[in-house]
């Protein structure tokens, strides 16, 4: 609605003394609110008016807050979730680490110049089913032998025969052990038709 301020008339109340200006505004849109039917009304309506956009900006002041805030909790998530991933990360290649160490051991200059001038591999000899060797008798191991050695005086007191007869396990089960031995190999590509007659296999480089 538009109201012309030129046509009305404003009072004030009588206890002000200021004299009545004429508005400077001669129009102005205007919406219209609500009919009251006696002038104590109005400012009940202007109360609720007031109260209610009071409401609604507190409300739309919490909503902000707690979006800001789960913004921020979100945030904190993920500096949390990407430092425990970067710690296990660290742990992973960490672990990774010693192990590929203890398991590569320390290297010398002249174990880097074996590697540049030869692989080496393992090879172990396994047995076909018809060339497999007659299951010996069981013995004592080496881990019970040295077990049962502590317990020999008692047995040699109370039970003489058991102790010889332990004492005999051990004393062939250490006769009976041999120690590993490597047999070393060399492998070389070579044409049968340009090979010497009497080529020594010892002219090969490792």
């Amino acid at each position: 609605a538009m109201l012309d301020f030129s046509s009305l008339s404003i009072s004030q109340p009588s206890s002000s003394a200021q004299a009545s200006e004429e508005p400077r505004v001669k129009k102005l849109l205007v919406q219209h609110v609500e009919t009251v039917h006696h002038s104590g009304a109005v400012e009940d309506v202007l109360h609720s008016l007031l109260h209610s956009d009071l409401s609604t900006k507190e409300i739309k002041s919490k909503t902000k807050e707690r979006n800001e805030r789960m913004k921020q909790d979100k945030k904190q998530d993920q500096l949390r979730s990407a430092a425990r991933q970067r710690h296990e990360n660290l742990g992973r290649n960490a672990r990774f680490a010693q192990i590929w160490k203890s398991r590569k051991g320390d290297n010398n200059e002249v174990d880097e110049t074996l590697r540049e001038m030869c692989h080496l591999y393992d090879a172990v000899q396994v047995d076909s089913d018809g060339e497999k060797h007659p299951a010996e008798p069981q013995m004592t191991s080496v881990e019970e032998g040295a077990i049962l050695c502590n317990f020999l005086p008692l047995l040699r007191e109370h039970l003489p025969s058991a102790a010889e007869e332990i004492e005999s396990d051990i004393v062939s089960l250490a006769q009976s052990e041999d120690s590993d031995v490597y047999d070393i190999y060399t492998v070389k590509e070579v044409d049968d038709t340009n090979m010497e007659e009497g080529a020594s296999a010892a002219s090969y480089p490792l």
